[in-house]
């Protein structure tokens, strides 16, 4: 071994040496809570059903956790058993042992548990990490506290953070080694030659995309949990920094030892290469990581589809721009753009970007100031990856086309087969075939986790295409709507002061069987129902979903729009992209304050936003229930119903409220526990325990419905409760079969839409003209509901009357004629006439927006 080569081991030996003692250095100091961090804490409160010998009762009562300081939310902790939450404190009656609370306090450094005393309290046992640790007695005098603390230990996570590790190390040996490197070329060619060729460009690159991460970390929220090995926001730009460095510098050395080399045309032709096949990918890695999932977890299908449309785009760029470098830093560049709008798009609504937002450009715009910009570290890491991306193409050189019209024209070819392509698959392939199980409309930010960014954009941006209905005129929908507009005129409605309120129930999967069956059990889960006569109107509603699809039923309540004519698809997302004229703001227009409640989450089915374009004056969602009791994990209806009252007795005298309430208590998934049963069923061979529990869930709430009737009864004020099911519940085939008699696949369509009725009432606290066994479906429903108050009514609702008459019953299925034969929408009848009318008018109001006048689907459209 010569000494040029002695001489090389010792410098590489002495720089790895020197880089391992500063990565541990900066470990040791930079980083002491990630390489010896606290221990997790699972903390487990189980009821003992014990108390003492003097205490009344066996209560257990969790006042708060406060973990490091900070107050933990247990209302979403691991439960079992019969929990009530108030204003964040915790309570089991204790009589029945086993019933527990677990939770995890993370990197548990000072953990505090506050257990107040009483003389109804009992024992409760305290289990740590799955091992009991001590029982206590919460027996003692009201208002004491009981405290229980907690103080963790340290562990060394050197295996958990070897990725920090030996990023930090590489970083270090990258600097150190890339200085020396420097120096020695200065001192060979010096500062003059090290500054030429496209030295400056890049570090003006470098600079450039610096500082778009500093802009970026500006607008980062403090709050902000982050995600990436949960480093703070100046340690992420650091490593930024000097990872940007240290790239910058070893690039620039490998570009002056590969001049003059043989093979340097070779690799230069090499990396365009890997380029030109990476950068679609990482663009897709980068896409995914901001929105919060991971491109290669994705289904093989869905990966492949992506990275179709990831493709198509960089061709279409190449052929149009005809310059290597340009194109994919355009094609980097734009699905960076789309990520950093997708992610707040996401952070302000809680869905992604959609290709309907594409229409809603300008409303978005005018209200963008009313924003707060905020990142989380997550978008500064993705969005690293592409600014990197874009300084390694920096340094390739530029192809030099020796015959540019060819080139020219190939580009062009290239544009039109990429677009060609595209377009053929868009109108000719169903992406929500290519899902598997179809989309998502429940949560648009589900189906991007599970398909893709750019794979769910293109298919939920198929469902956004609606033909015109053949012969459809918008003079001859007005001029329609103009005669029933002229009634409207002359109905004067009601005086002020005789307006009731209004308090809409849609119950969840709420559904009375014994309008099906005799048997005994069936008719006790709603004896409240049943005993509703007096100024009461009942019968059962045909509804056009089985088992799902709440929004549906809501949609065509509150519009007057049938599913008949769009089955299979979810106007909440897809169609209602603006403001909405109907029930709501007829009822505006009269002087209502109008309320919608939902006790569940406000991005399911987009509510939140669809209520706005409804024009609701307010809007409450489960943050907002303060005082709330769960059962299996859903707000009650008696929590629900008292958030009515409360908003009852906070109004003003001379106001009239119309509430439209969609109740949780009693959604699927009937297998959860945590509940008595209260009904039993004996004559059924199947799933018992699923039945029963629904069965049971029926019963608590034609309880509290009648709880309520009987609150407003008592009431000075007209009140009148609208009570409906939203459709039936998905029990178990079988269950069906034995209740109906018939199979759902397998049946007529007159047996068919059993499936799909549920009972309604309409109830007032003052004299009505009572009615039994009306037959409804629920497009009709809120025009029935005015016509019955004596309220106004728009041109549209006075429309839905008279089509009535003739189809009195119509579902996403079919409907059923005067005649009483039920025929499909694909039928030629009698009735088709009147039916092709009502599309046509749906699609003036749905679609037809920009000349839909709104005056004929507002009830007060006989004033101008």
């Amino acid at each position: 071994m010569n000494k040029h080569s002695l001489k090389k081991k010792k410098s590489f030996f002495r720089l790895i040496i020197l880089s391992m003692l500063l990565s541990v250095l900066i470990c040791t100091v930079g980083f002491k809570e990630r390489f010896f961090p606290y221990k997790d804490a699972v903390i487990k409160i189980e009821t003992t059903a014990e108390s003492s010998p003097s205490s009344a009762g066996k209560e257990i009562t969790i006042k708060e956790a406060i973990n490091n300081g900070i107050t933990m939310d247990l209302t979403g902790a691991n439960m079992s058993g019969d929990w009530t939450a108030e204003e964040g404190v915790l309570t089991n009656a204790g009589t029945r042992k086993g019933a527990f609370l677990e939770f995890r306090a993370e990197k548990a450094k000072s953990l505090l548990i506050h257990f107040p005393k009483g003389d109804n309290c009992g024992i409760l046992q305290l289990c740590l990490n799955d091992k009991p640790l001590q029982k206590i007695d919460l027996y003692g005098t009201e208002g004491v506290e009981y405290e229980w603390e907690y103080t963790g230990s340290r562990y060394f996570a050197l295996f958990e953070e070897m990725f920090l590790f030996l990023t930090i190390f590489f970083l270090c040996a990258g600097l150190l080694g890339g200085a020396a490197g420097i120096s020695m070329y200065i001192k060979k060619k010096g500062w003059k030659v090290f500054l030429t060729g496209k030295v400056i460009g890049a570090a003006i690159y470098l600079a450039v995309m610096w500082g778009l991460m500093g802009l970026l970390a500006v607008m980062q929220d403090k709050n902000a949990v982050f995600e990436w090995h949960g480093l703070g926001i100046k340690k992420f730009l650091v490593f930024y920094g000097v990872g940007s460095i240290v790239v910058f510098i070893w690039l620039l050395l490998f570009r002056e030892w590969l001049k003059n080399r043989k093979w340097s045309a070779a690799v230069h032709r090499a990396a365009r290469i890997a380029a030109l096949v990476f950068m679609p990918v990482i663009s897709f890695y980068v896409l995914e990581k901001m929105q919060g999932g991971s491109a290669f977890d994705l289904p093989a299908r869905a990966i492949a589809g992506n990275l179709l449309l990831y493709y198509l785009v960089y061709l279409v760029l190449f052929g149009l721009l005809r310059r290597y470098k340009v194109s994919l830093l355009a094609g980097g560049s734009f699905f960076l753009i789309w990520g950093i709008v997708n992610f707040f798009v996401q952070s302000f609504r809680g869905n992604p970007f959609l290709a309907r937002d594409l229409l809603l450009l300008k409303t978005a715009f005018s209200v963008a100031d009313n924003y707060v910009y905020a990142v989380n570290q997550k978008i500064l890491l993705a969005a690293s990856i592409l600014l990197m991306c874009g300084l390694l193409i920096m340094f390739l050189e530029e192809v030099k086309w020796k015959r540019k019209r060819v080139v020219c024209l190939a580009g062009i070819g290239g544009s039109v087969a990429g677009i060609a392509v595209f377009f053929i698959l868009f109108f000719n392939t169903s992406f929500a075939k290519i899902a598997g199980a179809g989309l998502n409309w429940w949560s648009f930010s589900a189906f991007y986790q599970e398909e893709g960014v750019v794979f769910s954009f293109a298919a939920y941006a198929q469902e956004l295409i609606v033909k015109e209905p053949e012969g459809y005129s918008r003079e001859n929908v007005e001029e329609v709507l103009e005669k029933y507009r002229q009634e409207a005129g002359m109905d004067g409605g009601m005086s002020e002061d005789k307006r009731p309120n209004i308090i809409t129930i849609m119950n969840e999967s709420f559904a009375d069987f014994s309008m099906f069956s005799d048997k005994e059990y069936l008719k006790e889960c709603t004896p409240f129902l049943h005993s509703l006569k007096e100024n009461t109107v009942k019968g059962s509603l045909l509804v056009s979903n089985f088992g799902g699809g709440t929004c549906n039923t809501e949609f065509e309540y509150l519009t007057g729009n049938s599913m008949g004519f769009y089955p299979n698809t979810i106007p909440y997302q897809q169609y209602v992209l603006d403001d909405m004229p109907g029930l709501v703001s007829g009822l505006n227009a009269q002087g209502y304050r109008t309320i919608g409640m939902h006790p569940f989450w406000p991005d399911g089915y987009n509510r939140s936003q669809v209520y706005d374009f409804f024009g609701f004056d307010e809007k409450y969602f489960v943050e907002d229930y303060t005082q709330r009791n769960a059962l299996r994990g859903f707000v009650d209806d008696e929590s629900d119903y008292n958030k009515i009252k409360e908003l009852y007795e906070s109004k003003n005298s001379d106001e009239r409220l119309f509430v439209f309430n969609v109740t949780m208590q009693n959604h699927g998934g009937y297998e959860r526990g945590g509940m008595d049963y209260t009904v039993e069923v004996n004559d059924y061979d199947g799933n018992v325990t699923a039945v029963q529990e629904y069965l049971s869930l029926v019963k608590k709430s034609d309880e509290a419905i009648g709880q309520l009737t009987e609150y407003f009864q008592n009431q000075e004020e007209p009140t009148v409760i609208v009570f409906f099911g939203d459709h039936q519940p998905k029990l178990q085939d079988d269950f069906f079969v034995y209740l109906l008699g018939a199979e759902y696949d397998n049946t007529t369509l007159e047996e068919y839409q059993q499936y799909y009725e549920v009972p309604f009432f309409i109830w007032a606290n003052y004299d009505i003209e009572e009615a039994e066994n009306v037959e409804l479906s629920t497009n009709f429903f809120s025009a029935y509901v005015l016509d019955c108050l004596g309220l106004q009514k728009s041109a549209f609702q006075n429309f839905l009357l008279d089509v009535r008459q003739e189809v009195p019953l119509m579902n996403s299925k079919g409907y059923r004629g005067e005649d009483g034969e039920w025929y499909y929408y694909n039928e030629e009848t009698e009735y088709s006439e009147i039916l092709k009318l009502y599309k046509n008018i749906e699609y003036y109001d749905l679609f037809d927006t920009k000349n839909r006048d709104d005056k004929y689907f507002t009830a007060d459209s006989g004033n101008d």
